[in-house]
């Protein structure tokens, strides 16, 4: 195994490239009146920026601990965040829909390998005793990016615009080039490994339980990805009237039970030994809070932000569904169950993102502003997250009493 000269410096520097990409990736949200404004989009159009991006992340996922295997994390890296930078400066100078999503494509799967890098980093040069920690903290990293976006992101727009801001956003990219050229070396656990393994593949895709855990994943993680990442923002400046900024920063909030969540949820439960049991919870009591969020009109301001934060604090059990599936695999085929789960998750919210759009389409009463662009009242965003979000969620609790009941049969018969 060669050797980092500081691997300090070399999580540093792919930690800060994963809070960049968490930057570019609520972008749109944030953006969202003046991205719909400028280029005339409707909900449907605006849906894709967010599912084209989750597509490309969740489309390289399966090859991608074998490519970096094959290429080293620093190409793997520089790669990525050149990808990233030019997706920005994509968006910049686009005139229609179609520059947008490539734009997104490329920020999509630039962004994709770089959490993987960051906990390879830990796994391989940080020592014992120190290593979760800072496994951790590459998460944490992750969700200071998108806290610290809508303050960020609402200031550079008010000043220069969407464009100039997108732009100043792609520029602070290369800074991030510079510190994976210095900190990182050249190659890294080289391997020669066959790209992929088909029977490998076809074990995995051939065990149901992998589709049930996969499913469950996205009920947990729909929630964030396809309400913070696109449509939060713009919701809750409509529901209660305040500037975009306080929206922004408000929707983060399910970015810091996310982090707490995570960490916490996982840790219990199977220190418990009772996963299934966590699963079960979780899930209803997130439905639950999904509920009060839509259902209650009433809701305060800082009560909604408190749902918020425990509606990200259940999202994280995200990473108990890794833990879980694994339990259902070998070995050989645990890498490759969690590679195709966490795809299975990122398409499915980008397919959630779409009928969200599309449901706001059909929900729609014909109003548009002056610039001629749909306008959607809070009573058809309630609709369209009730609608998806609310048949998405019955069936994951179906879910998850279905796989508490065959793991209770199983333990029965051993």
């Amino acid at each position: 195994m060669q050797r980092l000269p500081s691997p300090k410096l070399a999580w540093f520097s792919l930690s800060l490239f994963y809070m960049y990409q968490y930057i570019l990736r609520v972008f749109p949200s944030i953006a969202e009146q003046e991205l719909r404004n400028d280029l005339l989009l409707s909900a449907v159009d605006f849906s894709t920026l967010g599912a084209m991006y989750l597509y490309a992340y969740g489309g390289i996922q399966v090859p991608l601990g074998v490519i970096v295997d094959r290429l080293g994390l620093k190409k793997v890296a520089l790669t990525a965040i050149i990808l990233c930078i030019l997706g920005a400066f994509l968006f910049y100078a686009s005139s229609s829909l179609w520059h947008l999503q490539i734009g997104r494509l490329l920020m999509g799967i630039g962004s994709a390998p770089v959490f993987m890098c960051a906990l390879k980093i830990c796994s391989d040069y940080i020592p014992d005793g120190k290593r979760g920690i800072y496994m951790g903290a590459t998460l944490a990293m992750g969700t200071l990016g998108a806290l610290t976006s809508g303050n960020l992101v609402v200031i550079l727009l008010d000043d220069h615009g969407w464009r100039y801001t997108i732009l100043i956003l792609g520029l602070l990219g290369i800074l991030i080039i510079g510190l994976i050229l210095f900190n990182i070396p050249k190659q890294i656990n080289h391997s020669h490994k066959e790209f992929l393994n088909l029977e490998t593949l076809k074990k995995v895709f051939k065990n149901k339980t992998v589709y049930a855990y996969g499913i469950l994943g996205l009920g947990f993680f729909a929630s964030l990805t396809a309400f913070t990442d696109l449509w939060g923002t713009a919701y809750l400046a409509k529901r209660y009237g305040i500037e975009r900024s306080e929206a922004a920063a408000a929707s983060m909030m399910m970015y810091i039970g996310l982090s707490i969540g995570s960490i916490l949820l996982p840790w219990y439960f199977e220190k418990k030994n009772r996963l299934l049991v966590g699963f079960k919870l979780c899930m209803f009591v997130l439905t639950a809070l999904f509920l009060a969020f839509i259902l209650l009109p009433n809701l305060s301001f800082a009560g909604i932000k408190i749902i918020m934060f425990f509606m990200g604090m259940l999202s994280g059990s995200i990473m108990m569904v890794f833990t879980g599936a694994a339990l259902h695999t070998t070995q050989e085929t645990s890498g490759m169950t969690i590679s195709i789960i966490n795809t299975f998750n990122m398409f499915g919210g980008g397919i959630l993102n779409q009928i969200i759009g599309i449901s706001l389409y059909c929900f729609w009463d014909g109003t548009l502003n002056s610039s001629s662009v749909p306008q959607y009242s809070i009573q058809m965003f309630n609709k369209s997250f009730l609608f998806t979000f609310g048949s998405l969620f019955f069936i994951c609790c179906m879910i998850a009493l279905s796989l508490s009941s065959k793991m209770s049969k199983k333990q029965r018969k051993n």
